[in-house]
C-alpha cells in the first residue's frame, strides 16, 4: 500500500498515524551511514501488531539517534529497541547520554539493546517469520515484504539475505516485533534510569 505520508526527505514512510492511547515499539537495525547498507527502524503498534511506519536511509549513528528520538516521541514515547552489535553502540550512547530517552529496551541480560548474534538472531527471525505466516504480524510496507522474500538458507545453515539483497528492514522489523510480543513493561528502562529526571 502507499503510505499516508512521506517525510524526513523521503526516508520516513507513515502507514498509520499515532493513536492517542496506543503503545508502540520501534525496532532499529543500524549501519555506518557511509553509503553502504542503510539503517532501518520499523514502528509497531503493540495492541494490534500492525507495522505503522518505516524509517529507512543513510544515517550516521548520531543522526540516526536524533531521528529515532523524533520518531519515538511522535509515537507516544515508543519503546526503542536498537540492535547493540556493530554500530548499535554508537546509536545507543547518544540515546542514553545526550537525549536521555526514557524508554530504551533492556535485554534479559540487563544490557541495553537487542543482541543480533546467534542464538538470539535465529530465534528472533524464526518468531518473526512464523508470526507473519500466521497472520499475527501485519505490514503493508512493500520494502519489508520484498526483503522477506529474499531471505534464504545459506550453505552454512544461516538465514540471511540472498547475495546482493538487503536485510535491514527485516532485522529492524523482527527486533521490534519480538519486543512487542513481550509483556508490557518487562523490557523497558523507565525514567528511573536517569534518577527520575528524563527531560
Amino acid at each position: 500500500d502507499e503510505p499516508l505520508s512521506v517525510e524526513e526527505h523521503g526516508n520516513l514512510r507513515i502507514f498509520e498515524f499515532p493513536k492517542e492511547y496506543s503503545h508502540y515499539v520501534i525496532g532499529a537495525d543500524t549501519a555506518e551511514g557511509n553509503g553502504g547498507n542503510p539503517s532501518a527502524a520499523l514502528v509497531w503498534e503493540r495492541e494490534t501488531a500492525r507495522h505503522v511506519a518505516t524509517l529507512h536511509g543513510q544515517y550516521q549513528p548520531w543522526d540516526l539517534a536524533d531521528a529515532l528520538v523524533r520518531l519515538g516521541r511522535r509515537y507516544n514515547d515508543a519503546v526503542l529497541a536498537v540492535e547493540r552489535n556493530n554500530t548499535g553502540h554508537a546509536v545507543l550512547g547518544p540515546l542514553q547520554r545526550q537525549h536521555r530517552y526514557p524508554r530504551l529496551y533492556k535485554h534479559a541480560d540487563g544490557k541495553l539493546g537487542w543482541p543480533t548474534h546467534n542464538p538470539e538472531r535465529q530465534s528472533m527471525l524464526d518468531e518473526f517469520d512464523a508470526s507473519h505466516r500466521r497472520g499475527k504480524a501485519h505490514t503493508r510496507d512493500v520494502l519489508l515484504l520484498r526483503q522477506m522474500m529474499t531471505f534464504i538458507f545459506t550453505k552454512s545453515g544461516k538465514v540471511e539475505a540472498a547475495p546482493g539483497a538487503e536485510d535491514d528492514a527485516v532485522m529492524g522489523g523482527a527486533i521490534g516485533y519480538v519486543v512487542l510480543s513481550r509483556p508490557l513493561g518487562s523490557e523497558v528502562y523507565e525514567e528511573d534510569m536517569y534518577g527520575g529526571d528524563s527531560a
